[in-house]
């Protein structure tokens, strides 16, 4: 049969390509893997997923199920985190307001 395999995010390449050769390993008929978000620049090995949704620098991501320290979690985008909060370890606290910290950037919001 076939299969269908999904990644969250494609960084290095390693976990997909460890994936996609333990399968065909099983003698699948063939291989077809999505991606929510592809970071093409940090990429060590030569693999590519099939679907990818959207493609990003090499960002700090968040939203949509990527958090920080168990934060931004549940925004209901991607977004990048701005470099300052995660080197200087800021945290926003619960209720407080996180618009101070938004910035869009093409179809990609800061964070």
């Amino acid at each position: 049969g076939s299969e269908m395999c999904k990644e969250t995010v494609v960084d290095t390449g390693r976990t997909l390509k460890a994936l996609i050769e333990n399968l065909k390993g099983r003698n699948v008929a063939s291989v077809a893997c999505a991606s929510l978000v592809d970071k093409p620049e940090t990429r060590v090995v030569d693999v590519e997923a099939d679907y990818i949704g959207i493609v990003s620098p090499n960002e700090f991501l968040v939203g949509f199920g990527l958090d920080y320290d168990e934060r931004y979690r549940n925004l209901p985008y991607i977004g990048i985190l701005k470099e300052e909060i995660y080197h200087n370890n800021i945290l926003i606290k619960k209720g407080q307001n996180i618009s101070q910290t938004l910035v869009t950037y093409g179809k990609i919001n800061y964070v």
